[in-house]
């Protein structure tokens, strides 16, 4: 039996992870603040860049959150050593794929900022620049964020926070430091914000691997779980996360899509389309770290066999979310103006940005339901269904349905983002249904 009441554990592990996933996006917000007073360029070209990175980083999922509901389930059933040959395989695979995607970042720039997304000359020379460095630190990158999502996933959210605080405080400091050229170091503009971020990542994997290697969290890192692939545990691995990826991989197209879309419009659109979807990574991260402990409860409490305790975990947290997004939809559609210009001096963005964020709060309200709701379907298990929904949404909506309205139909920006609104309203209906059917409490994802 898990010990505790749902809303108490429930609180226990969402409220370090939206304070761990929040400082990530908050370091996000930053420096899109710090680069957005470079220019509108600046600040397109690090958007594509930090599109491109969300892109390729989605095939980590599999070992991040597959690992995750696996391991979620083990410790449910009281098999800590099963728990802990998951995350060294997740470990060691994750870091061979991080050679092949570090590569990528690197040689195959120029042709996806030049070619696939349409960027402006000076936009896409800065985008490449930033991306390239990045590409330089992708290996330590990569290993860390598999490795403290899966801490993360399996509710060892305090460990998860403290390192994420360190990173983001580190870059936090370094960013304007570098960018500017303050006390008297080099002015690196665009190539000084990915170098913090770079350095501030190094320092954290270096962090989570003494943390892991010394036995200090819920789960550990042994050497033989690092050598060899177990052929059993990876086709299970697989087959609980390489729908998420592929889930993920789909959503994160249609935002690569959506991007173009907003590049063949104006520099100004797209640097504008940039500061609304970094606002709206960082105020997800609140739903993200509610659906996060769903998902880890959700998981814990099926591998003790506690389907009743499972089934108010998804309850608890939908009331608590739904508080919560009213409370940020309200301070989006009052504060619109004071928000941009926290991100630019552009006046051509700031009345934009201005103009779609009361369609931006609305959004958030079917959008973090869907978080929440996803995230308890995800905890059982049942990523197949999340897997085909999304790709749904993504050819219909995200793709067809934005082109349709803010190119065909000239609707510009406020095409682009109403097309996401209706995407993110029918697949929190369609999931709802999916969740009040039932048939996910019978999923067990540790059976091989």
């Amino acid at each position: 039996m898990l010990p505790g009441s749902p809303l108490k554990a429930l609180l226990k592990t969402s409220l370090p992870a939206m304070v761990d996933l929040s400082s990530q996006t908050v370091m996000w917000m930053i420096e899109a603040m710090l680069v957005g007073h470079l220019g509108a360029e600046a600040l397109a070209g690090v958007g594509m860049a930090a599109q491109v990175v969300i892109f390729t980083s989605t095939l980590l999922l599999t070992f991040v959150i597959g690992s995750s509901i696996i391991v979620n389930q083990h410790l449910g059933a009281g098999r800590v050593e099963e728990a802990n040959h998951f995350l060294g395989q997740s470990v060691m695979m994750s870091g061979l794929a991080s050679l092949g995607i570090s590569a990528v970042w690197y040689f195959v720039a120029p042709l996806i900022f030049k070619t696939i997304l349409g960027a402006e000359a000076q936009a896409a020379s800065l985008g490449i620049g930033y991306l390239r460095i990045i590409a330089c630190f992708g290996p330590l990158i990569i290993v860390n964020f598999v490795s403290v999502g899966i801490l993360r996933g399996a509710g060892d959210t305090h460990l998860s926070m403290l390192v994420s605080l360190v990173i983001n405080g580190i870059n936090v400091a370094l960013t304007p430091l570098l960018i500017y050229g303050l006390f008297g170091l080099p002015r690196l503009e665009v190539r000084g914000a990915a170098l913090a971020t770079g350095v501030a990542h190094s320092i954290g994997f270096a962090i989570t691997f003494t943390l892991l290697l010394t036995h200090r969290s819920v789960l550990s890192l042994r050497m033989r779980d690092l050598k060899t692939v177990n052929l059993r545990s990876s086709r299970q691995l697989f087959s609980m996360g390489a729908p998420i990826t592929v889930e993920q991989m789909a959503w994160v197209t249609g935002q690569m899509f959506v991007m173009s879309y907003a590049a063949r419009l104006s520099t100004v659109v797209l640097a504008t389309h940039h500061v609304l979807l970094r606002l709206q990574a960082v105020i997800s991260m609140l739903y993200q770290g509610i659906g996060m402990g769903a998902m880890t409860l959700t998981g814990k409490s099926l591998g003790a066999n506690q389907q009743e305790r499972a089934r108010k975990v998804g309850t608890i947290s939908s009331r608590i979310v739904f508080i919560t997004v009213m409370a940020v939809a309200g301070i989006l559609f009052f504060m619109a103006k004071p928000i941009m210009y926290l991100f630019t001096s552009d006046q051509r963005v700031i009345r934009l940005g201005v103009l779609l964020l009361g369609l931006v709060a609305v959004i958030q309200v079917p959008k973090a339901l869907n978080i929440v709701i996803s995230g308890s379907l995800r905890g059982a298990g049942d990523t197949r269904w999340l897997m085909m929904l999304t790709i749904v949404g993504v050819l219909a909506l995200e793709i067809f349905g934005a082109w349709v309205l803010g190119l065909w139909f000239g609707l510009g920006l406020v095409g682009l983002w109403l097309a996401t609104g209706i995407d993110e309203s029918s697949r929190s209906i369609a999931n709802y249904l999916r969740y009040r059917k039932g048939r996910w409490v019978k999923i067990n994802s540790t059976q091989g």
